[in-house]
């Protein structure tokens, strides 16, 4: 019995602290998020000390000990707050047909990738009207224009930079195509499309990631260079937002990319201003798939969106079985485009 309460007290003592410390971390969020480094590195790494509140709650209700029970809601309403949404039951909506729907993937192939034909054969399994690609060389261009020029025989790929660049990929002709480089990390691509008689933009992007900010660099720059990684992907979004509000023509868009960003991210909060994101919109989806080639998407870590603004409406939204060896899965998302 003695090893059983003091097991309770220093499980008690442990959420008190973390709920502290989750506490102290969401207030940082609201009102000081990105002004220092440290938090910049914790917003990165949020999903890994805020999704487990909810086992720590069950936990805590077995102690039926109610000072640690209320420390524990704490951190489980602040992981609601984020995720809450994902994990709404969503169902297909089975009324949509082919001919109705339009299917946009984005996908990192990876710039060090050397299965140039499996990515080809990806790609063309996604069955996407529109696929935005992120980290394609030299080496990979020609050998991926020529593989999908049969399903895609109109495209954009920008111009080379180190790391591999951006490119899209349509079964439509793709209007008004502006390459989009603001210096920072990859260039970003917008083209418009028609679709049932709507101008529909996509854009395919890839944001900086935080690899570089500590990658192969000195310990005493790491804290100046995550700083700077945070501000140069808001800077990057910023731009694509002023160049879509350009485009004041157009009845839609959607913003496919590798936006190297998560949920907690002052990217993400710069994003929702002008978008909605698809995943969160549409949560849990249920139902059946007729590819083997899709799942449902539930990674809760994603970094690929589906960003979409205007008159569209996500009715499903899939990452892709097969990786044809990149470090990425396609992330598919289907759309509706509205009168």
């Amino acid at each position: 019995m003695r090893l059983k309460q003091l097991a309770k007290n220093i499980f008690s003592k442990f959420v008190a602290i973390y709920a502290f410390f989750v506490s102290v971390w969401f207030l940082s969020y609201q009102f000081i998020q990105d002004s220092w480094w440290g938090l910049v590195v914790l917003d990165k790494f949020a999903e890994y000390f805020v999704l487990p509140a909810g086992l720590l709650f069950l936990l805590s209700v077995v102690t039926r000990k109610k000072t640690t029970i209320l420390s524990a809601c704490i951190p489980l309403l602040i992981s609601l707050y984020f995720y809450s949404s994902f994990f709404i039951p969503q169902s297909l909506n089975s009324r949509i047909t082919t001919e109705q729907k339009i299917r946009v993937a984005t996908y990192n192939i990876w710039n060090h990738n050397s299965e140039i034909r499996k990515v080809i054969s990806v790609i063309n399994d996604t069955e996407a009207d529109v696929i935005a690609l992120q980290e394609i060389t030299e080496a990979q261009r020609e050998e991926l224009i020529a593989g999908l020029k049969i399903n895609y025989p109109h495209y954009h790929v920008s111009k080379p930079v180190y790391g591999g660049t951006t490119a899209l990929f349509s079964r439509f002709q793709l209007l008004d195509v502006k390459e989009l480089d603001i210096q920072i990390d990859r260039p970003s691509i917008l083209a418009n499309i028609v679709w049932n008689d709507q101008l529909v933009t996509v854009v395919s992007a890839h944001l900086n990631p935080s690899f570089w900010a500590y990658w192969r660099q000195p310990w005493p720059k790491v804290p100046g260079n995550y700083l700077q990684y945070i501000k140069d992907q808001n800077a990057q979004v910023l731009a694509i937002q002023t160049q879509l509000e350009r485009r004041d023509e157009v009845e839609a868009t959607i913003l496919a990319c590798d936006c190297n960003s998560q949920e907690t991210a002052s990217t993400n909060r710069i994003l929702r201003k002008t978008f909605k994101d698809t995943f969160r919109t549409l949560g849990w989806q249920t139902g059946s798939i007729n590819s083997p080639n899709l799942r449902f998407e539930r990674n809760l870590m994603h970094i690929d969106y589906h960003w979409y603004a205007g008159n569209l409406t996500p009715i499903a939204i899939y990452r892709g079985t097969q990786t044809a060896e990149s470090d990425h899965e396609p992330v598919i998302a289907d759309f509706v485009v509205e009168r």
